[in-house]
């Protein structure tokens, strides 16, 4: 019904808008300029119509960029903080860069948004660390990396070195109710298959918080 209107709506307009210029001056026939009309709305609506228009896609894909990026920084610290066994360890971003293929300027501007949501701070000049709320959400981050690597290894029968590549692209696409799923078919796995241990779904922070 809403198409409906909206054809009758932009053939109304496109032929007033063709009878209008062909008003104006002589040699504008109405056909043309009526094709000329509806052909502009039809371009306006495929750039900027609401949802589904070129303009809304490309504004999607960079948020989803956007958030992966600051995802994967956020799963790095947490890396990080595995490694010394220290959550709340400050890092210099050139720690950072090691492991994630960024560039410097670009991280910045990433760990200034994840501190501006509260998941990064910076207890001294140039020097990085989660929050608690940061720890939180990189747990759960590394848990669904962990338990996908899991399930093409266990499910998928692919060979534990192929799987990272797979699972850093889909920990950021998994729900909850895919993270339980999957969790229950694997019988609640502790560890991955590197033997890294996976984090408890829900869990608050580690122990080990250096006093974050």
């Amino acid at each position: 019904g809403v198409m409906l209107v909206l054809a009758g709506v932009f053939g109304a307009v496109s032929g007033a808008l063709g009878a209008y210029v062909s008003y104006l001056g002589p040699g504008m026939p109405t056909g043309p300029w009526m094709v000329v009309a509806v052909s502009l709305i039809f371009g306006v609506s495929v750039f900027f119509a609401p949802g589904q228009g070129i303009m809304a896609r490309i504004w999607r894909a960079q948020r989803r960029r956007r958030i992966i990026a600051e995802e994967n920084v956020l799963r790095t610290l947490y890396l990080l903080g595995e490694r010394y066994q220290d959550w709340g360890k400050a890092h210099a971003p050139a720690d950072l860069l090691q492991y994630r293929a960024m560039t410097a300027p670009k991280l910045m501007h990433v760990l200034g948004r994840l501190e501006r949501h509260g998941f990064v701070c910076e207890p001294e000049k140039g020097v990085f660390a989660l929050t608690d709320s940061g720890v939180q959400r990189a747990q759960q981050l590394t848990r669904l990396h962990r338990l996908w690597e899991v399930y093409l290894t266990e499910e998928l029968d692919i060979a534990p070195d192929h799987v990272h590549a797979d699972a850093e692209e889909v920990e950021h696409l998994l729900t909850p109710e895919l993270e339980a799923q999957i969790s229950e078919t694997l019988a609640q796995p502790e560890r991955d298959p590197h033997s890294r241990a996976i984090p408890e779904g829900g869990a608050g922070p580690p122990d080990a918080m250096g006093g974050q």
